[in-house]
């Protein structure tokens, strides 16, 4: 996953991407581009084989100009069932491509919608496939033309070094602004690799960080959407650990200026740090349960030195039993929590449980990013 392997380089490689479950449901899309995952992992891939093949999963065409010509080959599967045998047997050979657009595929978003009576079919302002075009092991002699204008039109993609392919190592800020933990004794966690972390690790809340030296952290980058204030576009820190009893969390983000307490118990509309917990058998549940909680922290928390005795909120947040520090730092504000495990859970190597991180923010007014 996410073309990263045991093995430096293979002859063959080969990438799904496309959209997620029901994203027709969201209706319009403002670009129609493929994700920055997606887009990171055909990049990276791309440097690690002699054949890049990427299998297109998406019901609707994509902006694909640049991420084209990193590949050798480009499969639109559209929406081709659970187990994709039909998709095995094209790219094995053991069936011929036989599919034909039945749509024009654009080029930028910027064409849409198209004008077919003044349709350009050349240079860079004609579409990026026309309808009815397909290719085969037969037959690929269609591709010429038209890919010599994707590879003359498209924006150049820069691919990853292998010396910047991690997340970046950051020092942790204690509550006074000084770095608790030396970077050089901080695992940065490999998206998509399993992580090993040290078991079982006692975590004391109290806002000193240097008790997570050498635990691994992840670092997310992007805001979905973007704050219109850049300062607000920094990041969330956060890593995981156990010591049998307890989960323990810590999330740090940068935040230029602090937005908390102007939406009575709405935290979620403003700086706020949200974490979500499945403890149940079911991690495809689409509802919260007995075992599936939501808690959101925020900074009007700060200075509160009782761990057990914060605002929290979110949907079944009783259920987390959750203590807390929050501190301020010197460019933003975090927290390290511990979440006890449910009686009924056992732990044992191999036990799968749901998590995710999310971060809030607001430069003003209501959460923009």
């Amino acid at each position: 996953p996410r073309g990263r392997f045991d093995v430096e380089h293979a002859d063959v490689g080969i990438v799904v991407v496309g959209e997620r479950p029901y994203a027709e449901f969201e209706g319009d899309d403002p670009d129609l581009e493929l994700s920055g995952r997606d887009r990171d992992l055909i990049a990276t891939l791309r440097t690690m084989v002699d054949k890049l093949i990427v299998v297109q999963y998406s019901g609707r065409p994509l902006i694909i100009d640049g991420y084209l010509n990193l590949a050798d080959a480009w499969v639109a599967a559209w929406l081709p069932g659970t187990e994709g045998a039909g998709i095995t047997d094209v790219l094995l050979g053991e069936r011929d491509f036989v599919g034909q657009l039945p749509y024009t595929w654009p080029r930028t978003v910027d064409q849409l919608p198209f004008d077919f009576d003044n349709l350009p079919t050349e240079g860079c302002d004609a579409p990026l496939f026309p309808y009815g075009y397909g290719l085969s092991y037969a037959d690929a002699s269609a591709a010429e033309p038209w890919l010599a204008l994707a590879e003359e039109c498209a924006p150049v993609v820069e691919l990853p070094q292998p010396e910047t392919e991690t997340a970046p190592v950051v020092a942790l800020p204690s509550p006074d602004g000084e770095a608790l933990v030396d970077p050089d004794g901080l695992l940065p966690y490999v998206p998509g690799e399993v992580a090993y972390i040290p078991y079982p690790v006692p975590i004391t809340l109290d806002g000193n960080l240097s008790d997570w030296n050498g635990i691994p952290f992840d670092i997310v980058t992007k805001g979905n959407p973007p704050s219109n204030d850049p300062l607000e576009n920094g990041s969330i820190q956060f890593a995981l650990a156990s010591d049998g009893e307890n989960i323990y969390l810590y999330m740090v983000m940068p935040d230029a200026t602090i937005v908390t307490g102007e939406h009575g118990q709405d935290f979620w509309n403003e700086d706020s740090l949200e974490f979500y917990f499945n403890f149940t058998d079911d991690l495809f549940r689409t509802s919260y349960a007995d075992g599936v909680f939501q808690v959101n922290i925020n900074p009007g928390n700060i200075g509160n030195t009782a761990p057990n005795n914060l605002v929290i909120t979110g949907v079944n947040s009783s259920q987390a039993q959750v203590s807390a520090y929050v501190f301020q730092t010197a460019d933003g504000w975090g927290f390290e929590a511990a979440i006890p495990i449910p009686e009924n859970v056992t732990v044992e190597h191999g036990r799968v449980i749901g998590f995710q991180a999310h971060g809030n923010g607001s430069s003003g007014g209501d959460r923009d990013v």
